[in-house]
């Protein structure tokens, strides 16, 4: 696997990418050590540009979804080894949510057809390696506050201001957008 880092406008952002696909992905970070950092596993490191087409196409499309344009990370190719059956399963499921909008963690359920395993979607999505590529960040509690995931904490809520989702005078409260 390679690890690429690129510096955007609004921080640093290392992936690991194999022949199957993206690995992993870092949020963007203060620095390229801590974007690094939060692969989780070490490899070597190329800077500059991807070469790769997909990559490239992947790096564009970050600069454009920070600076608030709408977009799908649909094209990006995810490979998904180690991740169990089901945490694959509700990770598909989550990359199809469009931009804009949210599911709560029992819609989720439903939609992978396991009801009752709302608690298990969240603890999948807390394993997603690939933030913003697999949209956990658009997956909310049913009350519609914000609950966990993979991420800063921050972060979540900050993608989903990005992505015009409305947050009310309580931050942990959001209205989920049905465009």
């Amino acid at each position: 696997m390679l690890t690429r880092l690129v510096e955007l406008d609004v921080g640093w952002v290392a992936w690991l990418w194999s022949k199957d696909g993206l690995y992993a992905i870092s949020l963007p970070r203060p620095s390229a050590e801590t974007a690094i950092g939060d692969l989780g596993r070490p490899g070597l490191v190329s800077g500059g540009p991807p070469t790769d087409g997909a990559e490239q196409k992947l790096m564009k499309a970050l600069e454009a979804y920070y600076r608030g344009e709408r977009l799908s990370f649909d094209f990006v190719p995810v490979n998904w080894e180690g991740q169990t059956p089901f945490t694959r399963l509700v990770l598909e499921a989550v990359k199809r949510i469009d931009y804009g909008r949210t599911m709560s963690y029992n819609e989720v359920a439903a939609a992978i057809n396991h009801p009752r395993a709302a608690r298990a979607v969240g603890g999948a999505l807390a394993r997603n390696r690939t933030p913003l590529v697999v949209p956990c960040h658009r997956v909310l509690r049913s009350d519609g506050s914000i609950g966990g995931w993979s991420g800063a904490p921050d972060w979540k809520e900050r993608l989903l201001r990005i992505e015009g989702i409305t947050l009310f005078a309580r931050p942990e409260i959001v209205q989920p957008s049905r465009l």
